[in-house]
């Protein structure tokens, strides 16, 4: 699945070319609009880009959990090397292990809240200064010729890459 973006300054505009893409055919599941204007958003029941998907968590949280894993095998690979197991046991070495991977995994996410999502971080500037941004999920080359020959008709609307 391929996203086809738009940037406009006009939400009526957008309003009415979210109306047109369903009209023909792109469901509503497809089309996402970032913008710090949530209440604008809201009034004209335009679907918003989730605060999910605005961040990093995934990535980083995916990161974390790998290095986690790494350090979970190094803690307990270093035990038994050294014989630690048999001084303090294995549910002691268990439970640093299990505790350090819970760490990276939890501070991964942390970063990864802080982190806008790089899908749209070349239009943060367009948006901080109050312009709306209009994601189109296409599946294949006949949904993406629809949406585009849709959105053409929507003069306020810009394509970006």
């Amino acid at each position: 699945m391929s996203q086809i973006k738009y940037l406009t300054d006009d939400i009526d505009e957008l309003d009415a070319a979210e109306h047109d893409l369903e009209a023909n055919g792109i469901p509503r599941s497809h089309i996402h609009v970032l913008s710090h204007d949530t209440l604008a958003l809201r009034e004209h029941d335009l679907p918003s880009v989730s605060e999910w998907s605005q961040r990093e968590i995934m990535r980083y949280g995916t990161s974390g959990a790998v290095l986690g894993g790494l350090f979970f095998i190094a803690i307990l690979g270093t035990a038994f090397a050294l014989g630690l197991n048999d001084a303090v046991g294995w549910v002691v070495v268990t439970f640093v292990a299990t505790a350090a991977f819970g760490f990276c995994l939890w501070e991964g996410g942390l970063m990864g809240i802080i982190q806008y999502n790089r899908d749209f971080s070349e239009y943060r500037n367009a948006i901080d200064n109050g312009e709306h941004l209009l994601v189109v999920d296409v599946d294949g080359p006949a949904q993406e010729s629809t949406a585009r020959y849709t959105v053409e008709s929507h003069p306020h609307l810009r394509a970006v890459h």
